[in-house]
């Protein structure tokens, strides 16, 4: 009887990429494995014999598990969809149902240790023997401790992976000796990476390992300049301890998990957000043992977290509690529409707050596909802002399937659509034609929760007042710009003025200071509104008796600067989303708009927005009374 076979795609590089080898061959092992099949590998083109034998360098002993073919996948074998992700384990036994004699699975990479859990000795078994010492680098025994330090520079800079960092990986080295290194012991670091000049930067007095030997008794920092393989055979034998500073690098990962002792530090891919982290499960990627610490740079502090107790953050729990059962079903029903992902940041606050509310009216699953660069963009900006409105979406790194139908709803910007149009809807996933969902009926009730999906302050807002006892701020966002060209109502610096004083004597309290902040696109319009007012930027300019300010801050800032001191906002553009969000997230949600009437342009006069839809029903529009100068409030 013919044995039952297992093979898969593989992820081929115009050069050979060790890490993913070994990811995809010791997985597809452990699928075949649990699956009880031969795993196969097809020599389909040269990329394929290259890899093969260039792991086999390393690894002879994961070479000798499989049935190499050398030919392409015959034409009568169909393809299985599985493991469509990277770094997200799915559990082969959805497989087991499968009678075909050959399954042959489309995914690649398969970048989770789960998939050969329990292994890890039997594998260290089939690394290559070494020929002869490592030449060039301490060895690790009873008089020397030697930490491994793994880099990756180069292709990560561009691609938005988390790249090494030369302040982290100091920081990082001096936590690690002080907390492993025994006593009385020589305690040398060792450095891999892509980049010999950014290695040799890290370190002081850093010996190459090709330098002369005398060099090598007294020194203690050292750069590998050896192949990856024999790099691999290293870590085996003398990494008593290693740092991957580069937490996406399948390369690292590798070092890691064959090394010495097994123990195993890694920069926090939470850290900044960003690369495969988007659409991967960060447990199912990194070993869970008490011995890992995880070590993160975050906001110009380092970051101890142990990872003791197995608990990551809410991201990863959230995608957790939506994975697919084991036996491959799932009750879980879908949302997720197309986005206005070109736009800036109000639109894409409005967007994501309000497909939540919608998501959670129909007891769906909110979903946000990254189709293209803006769409990825748009992910990252917005997690700057608010990352835990980030955090309750289901995220795939593609474009929405074919097989998902779209779905009429919400036509209009800003003209709120009831969702419970879209009950009776049964399709496991609905995804939506909308775009831009400026209304916050699709998230009412939800204000408290939405402040605290905000991001902390990174800072004190240098340049910029306090609201405290004896201070009152007064927000004031402008926006000239495209609105000038496109027809919607820009900012009148004349009715800023007159604005500013009609609130300051509503507003005003006893022992109080009046100072005005100022946000905005044009800084010369902004200045010429109020001729005393100083830049943020330019302290030297500041007096202790200055009362209007100008905020040269990122927009992600000004949004988090209004939600713990502005008392009072005037929206002067009143159509601008980011003027929107500055006053619903400020400090006491109390909010004055320029009556957006008032020469009936932009959205309104196109029949594309309801003012009671966009506009929270206590705020309070201001016009001109026919004088031009006396501010009045405009109905509602």
């Amino acid at each position: 009887m013919n044995p039952e076979l297992i093979s898969s795609y593989s992820s081929n590089w115009l050069e050979p990429s060790m890490g993913n080898h070994l990811f995809e061959l010791s997985s597809l092992v452990g699928i075949a494995r649990t699956l009880n099949r031969t795993p196969v590998v097809f020599i389909q083109d040269w990329t394929y014999k290259r890899d093969l034998e260039y792991t086999n360098t390393s690894f002879p002993g994961l070479i000798d598990q499989f049935l190499v073919i050398n030919s392409t996948v015959p034409s009568t074998i169909r393809e299985t969809v599985f493991h469509d992700r990277c770094c997200i384990y799915q559990n082969p036994k959805v497989l087991l149902n499968i009678e075909d004699e050959h399954i042959h699975l489309n995914g690649t990479f398969y970048q989770s240790y789960k998939y050969f859990k329990e292994m890890r000795n039997e594998q260290l078994g089939w690394l290559r023997k070494p020929t002869e010492e490592i030449p060039g680098l301490p060895k690790s025994d009873g008089s020397t401790h030697v930490t491994c330090v793994h880099t990756r520079r180069g292709d990560f800079i561009d691609v938005g992976f988390q790249p090494s960092d030369d302040h982290f990986i100091r920081k990082a080295v001096s936590y690690i000796l002080e907390r492993e290194n025994p006593k009385q012991i020589r305690k040398v670091v060792v450095v891999f990476g892509d980049d010999r000049e950014f290695m040799q930067s890290i370190l002081k007095d850093t010996v190459l390992s090709g330098d002369d030997v005398e060099k090598k008794t007294t020194s203690i920092h050292f750069v590998s300049q050896n192949s990856p393989s024999d790099d691999i055979l290293y870590s085996r034998s003398n990494c008593d301890v290693v740092l991957i500073s580069a937490p996406h690098s399948t390369f690292g990962w590798w070092m890691g998990y064959v090394s010495k002792n097994y123990k195993v530090y890694h920069l926090d891919m939470r850290v900044h957000y960003v690369g495969a982290l988007i659409v991967t499960k960060y447990k199912q990627m990194f070993v869970s043992k008490t011995s890992i610490v995880i070590l993160g740079c975050l906001l110009g502090a380092y970051l101890l977290i142990i990872n003791q107790n197995g608990k990551t953050f809410d991201f990863e729990m959230q995608m957790d509690s939506r994975s697919n059962t084991s036996n491959g079903t799932s009750n879980k029903k879908y949302l997720s529409s197309q986005l206005a992902s070109r736009c800036r940041l109000g639109n894409h606050l409005f967007e994501l707050t309000s497909l939540i509310g919608i998501a959670r009216s129909l007891n769906r699953i909110p979903v946000f596909f990254i189709q293209d660069a803006s769409y990825k963009k748009m992910l990252v900006d917005s997690n700057k802002t608010i990352p835990g409105a980030i955090e309750k979406y289901l995220i795939i790194n593609s474009s929405v399937p074919k097989t998902i139908r779209d779905t009429v709803f919400h036509e209009r910007c800003c003209i709120y659509q009831n969702p419970k149009v879209l009950l009776n809807i049964e399709d496991e996933h609905i995804h939506l034609t909308g775009t831009l969902y400026q209304s916050p009926k699709y998230f009412p009730g939800m204000r408290d929760e939405i402040l605290s999906w905000l991001r902390k302050p990174t800072n004190d807002f240098p340049g910029l007042p306090k609201s405290d006892n004896l201070t009152n701020i007064i927000c004031v966002h402008s926006r000239r710009g495209d609105f000038l060209s496109v027809g919607f109502q820009a900012s009148n610096d004349h009715f800023i003025r007159e604005a500013v004083k009609y609130i300051e004597k509503k507003e005003s309290q006893k022992n109080k200071i009046n100072k005005v902040v100022m946000f905005g696109d044009d800084a010369n319009f902004m200045k010429k509104t109020f001729n005393e007012a100083v830049f943020s930027n330019d302290t030297s300019t500041q007096k202790p008796t200055s009362t209007h300010f100008i905020s040269r801050n990122s927009p992600s800032d000004d949004i988090i600067y209004s939600r713990y001191h502005c008392d009072v906002v005037l929206i002067s553009a009143s159509q601008s989303s980011f003027g929107w969000w500055i006053g619903y997230v400020s400090k006491y949600n109390k909010v004055y708009n320029m009556d957006m009437r008032v020469d009936y342009l932009g959205a309104l006069r196109g029949g594309r927005m309801n003012m009671k839809d966009y506009y929270p029903s206590h705020w309070i529009p201001l016009k001109f009374a026919p004088d031009n100068i006396t501010i009045i409030v405009g109905d509602k």
